[in-house]
């Protein structure tokens, strides 16, 4: 079979079952664990309605449409499973067929939990039914076998067929983060069907070679799962991957619209968060700078963003700025993060108990002028992408961030860092600030500068590493 006609799946498995022993499954008792997952993130009652909702079955008007409309949509059946059985029953052995998956590493009751969704278009259902009746299905159709089951043939109607499995999403949540993986996997398989309609795969290659080595080491490493060594692979994911978020843009893309650009000026075009060259933000910083330390707090609560100030039990600095000088309040910093030398921390409304009401900065004690304005751009990236939230508290703690976990967290800072680059000489820094912006940009420039030529060439032109040492010399005179 040559898999290349196929579109493959967004396949994300969120845990593994060994259940290869039951001749049938007890359904109950998997509902249970992704109800177990769901309460980590939402309440028990929000979950359970959640469940309740799959099961009676939701449809793709049930959750908004598309969204974006793009010009094949009405070529497209989107099938929204509601049983686990029958996810099994539909697609399982279809799955196999399409070398989504192995059925020696993925047994029948894992698929109906644990894959997220793929595509196919339906002209291989009639390869699929030839191949049903031969030797090469006699595996797949023991493991039903071995559940009482038999195949049942998917639904035949329109060119292309995304598969959704909701309950998987319930791992994310009843609320937001049930609806982003939702509309996350919807989306990038219909940018599957735009890459088979529109065949344009030597368009996507050439984009593809266009990366620096870092660029594509790192995508490789963000994806771990796919066998990139197949081109047509490599270039279907890479571009569903990049225009996910929005898929007209992916159209435009696939339409000639981005010719020429480099990839991180094309994944800065879909940035929702970004503040770097928001106008009205920056303004909003320049007018704060202006003020006084005492005003520019009052400012921002009376923005309705909570600000906490707390000790950090660090002896504070006497001959420079802290905003311990202007307020400590009770607690310390210690009760919100472990982390030594921490200076600030954005909160997400209900991510720690401080921030329950709404989002809260915390600074502490010690921390200098500079800091609050760092946190201050957080809180507007939260407020241009509110969905960042959902992730914030998902990461929370961790120590074992997966690669693409951490470039999230470090797309952010780069973001924040630099537009307070451009406020780096103003007069309201003192010498402690600018060695706490000159440091924090040479270590975010560190950690991300073999994947992104933006950093590498940022680290040239501003000769990060003199200007630290300069800094830091500049620092220790001033404390003399």
């Amino acid at each position: 079979m040559d898999s290349s006609k196929f579109l493959l799946s967004f396949i994300g498995f969120v845990f593994t079952l060994n259940l290869h022993a039951s001749k049938k499954s007890d359904y109950q008792k998997f509902d249970n664990l992704m109800l177990k997952n769901c309460v980590i993130f939402s309440e028990i009652e929000s979950c359970n309605k959640k469940l309740r909702e799959i099961h009676q079955g939701m449809s793709i008007n049930d959750i908004g449409g598309y969204g974006e409309t793009l010009s094949f949509d009405d070529q497209i059946q989107v099938t929204l499973v509601n049983e686990s059985q029958k996810m099994i029953q539909q697609y399982y052995c279809l799955a196999n067929f399409l070398d989504l998956i192995r059925v020696k590493d993925v047994d029948p009751e894992t698929f109906a939990y644990a894959i997220k969704g793929f595509s196919y278009s339906i002209s291989t259902q009639d390869d699929y039914q030839k191949w049903i009746s031969s030797d090469s299905s006699k595996d797949c159709r023991a493991q039903l076998k071995n559940l009482s089951l038999e195949i049942i043939l998917p639904p035949k109607t329109k060119n292309y067929h995304i598969v959704l499995n909701p309950i998987s999403y319930l791992e994310k949540g009843a609320d937001d983060g049930f609806k982003s993986e939702l509309k996350n996997t919807l989306n990038h398989e219909r940018m599957h069907i735009a890459f088979a309609v529109q065949q344009r795969q030597k368009n996507i290659l050439e984009f593809w070679n266009s990366l620096s080595e870092g660029q594509k080491n790192q995508f490789k490493k963000e994806h771990p799962s796919y066998n990139f060594s197949n081109e047509q692979v490599l270039v279907r994911e890479f571009f569903s991957y990049t225009f996910e978020l929005f898929p007209s843009k992916g159209i435009d893309f696939l339409n000639g619209k981005y010719k020429g650009w480099d990839y991180s000026r094309v994944l800065k075009e879909q940035c929702l968060y970004c503040v770097t060259d928001d106008i009205h933000i920056k303004n909003k910083l320049e007018k704060l700078v202006s003020l006084e330390p005492k005003e520019i707090l009052e400012k921002i609560e009376n923005e309705k963003i909570k600000v906490l100030i707390l000790s950090s039990g660090r002896k504070n600095p006497s001959k420079f700025f802290y905003w311990g000088k202007i307020r400590t309040d009770q607690g310390l910093l210690n009760q919100i993060t472990k982390l030594e030398g921490s200076m600030g921390k954005t909160l997400c409304q209900g991510e720690k108990e401080e921030s329950k009401k709404g989002i809260t900065i915390v600074l502490a004690s010690d921390s200098p002028l500079s800091t609050l304005l760092h946190e201050y751009l957080h809180v507007q990236q939260i407020k241009k992408d509110s969905s960042w939230c959902f992730v914030s508290k998902t990461l929370w703690g961790r120590s074992d961030l997966l690669p693409f976990e951490n470039r999230m967290i470090r797309d952010r800072e780069w973001d924040v860092r630099n537009l307070m680059w451009d406020f780096i000489n103003i007069k309201a820094m003192n010498v402690e600030d600018r060695l706490m912006l000159i440091d924090g940009m040479y270590n975010e420039v560190l950690a991300r500068k073999e994947y992104d030529p933006q950093a590498e060439a940022f680290e040239k032109k501003n000769d990060l590493k003199k200007r630290r040492q300069e800094a830091i010399q500049e620092y220790m005179n001033a404390m003399k």
